[in-house]
């Protein structure tokens, strides 16, 4: 607001499987209060500059040895440590400085490392994506970034393309170790913090998810896309219904859930999904959670 400029986010290339950090995504809630002085329109779709052009110049309105110093600021005291990239801490410090205050607590770190391009090696930023990012921007002190980044990080602002960038983006950023897929409790808490209301299934499926997992299952990032294009293809239960066809390409325990809604509302027409299992507290605790779903073999 108030004339800042636009700030846009980098192009989302496909994350590595590599180790990353996951606790800042464990216990993260939904938070949409910082941000609700901007419009939807303060964002704008992800530019095609991407990390590849961080290391450009820097615009006339930005200072490179501030970046510079900005990130040096949130690096390990210990010298021997890594200095090419900011880890979990600081990541967190960084983080607070820029005003949210329990970044452990809050999906607005997901979106604010997705908004700065940290793609390279899941669950930390590098030093060229931090400050190339911060370059193309135009923020080279933390007031700029409170003032100008802070009020946009808000997930329900992401729309289209970048929210479905963002979504790939936060499993991607939430694996643990070397793992390529995430357990499904972790999913059942995760995925409510990035999808939220935007699907009609969210807390029937996590009912689902609950009532059927085992201890072992886990969630592919395929699994997980596959959430979000099932969401949008049937975006109310009445077209599901009418629609679904259990000899397309749907892995097989979207199948499985969907004889599950038909058995729960009578074969379908009932007008139920998310709404219906908040009322009826299922779900986490009345939360809205959605999971994923296991391959088709």
């Amino acid at each position: 607001g108030r004339g800042a400029k636009r700030v846009t986010a980098p192009s989302s290339d496909p994350l590595p499987s590599i180790p990353i950090i996951q606790p800042l995504t464990k216990k993260m809630r939904r938070s949409t209060g910082a941000a609700g002085a901007t419009s939807k329109g303060g964002r704008g779709r992800a530019s095609s500059s991407s990390s590849s052009s961080s290391s450009s110049a820097a615009a006339p309105g930005c200072d490179p040895s501030r970046v510079t110093a900005l990130f040096d600021s949130f690096l390990p005291e210990d010298p021997d440590e890594d200095r090419q990239s900011l880890n979990q801490e600081g990541i967190i410090k960084f983080a607070k400085a820029v005003g949210i205050p329990d970044p452990e607590g809050d999906v607005r770190v997901l979106v604010l490392m997705w908004m700065l391009g940290a793609r390279r090696r899941p669950g930390q930023i590098s030093r060229e994506e931090f400050e190339g990012s911060l370059r193309r921007m135009e923020l080279d002190s933390l007031e700029k970034l409170r003032s100008r980044l802070l009020p946009t990080l808000d997930v329900d602002f992401l729309q289209g393309e970048d929210f479905k960038s963002f979504y790939r983006f936060a499993f991607l950023f939430s694996l643990e170790g070397t793992r390529r897929n995430i357990e499904k409790d972790m999913i059942v808490e995760l995925l409510p913090l990035v999808i939220g209301r935007r699907s009609e299934y969210t807390s029937s499926f996590i009912a689902f998810l609950n009532e059927t997992k085992k201890p072992e299952d886990m969630i592919t990032a395929d699994q997980w896309n596959q959430f979000y294009d099932f969401s949008t293809v049937y975006p109310s239960l009445e077209q599901l219904f009418k629609g679904y066809e259990e000899d397309s390409a749907w892995p097989l325990l979207l199948d499985s859930y969907v004889d599950y809604l038909k058995a729960r509302h009578g074969g379908g027409g009932e007008g139920g999904g998310a709404a219906a299992d908040t009322k009826s507290g299922k779900g986490g605790g009345g939360r809205e959670m959605i999971g994923g779903a296991s391959a088709r073999k």
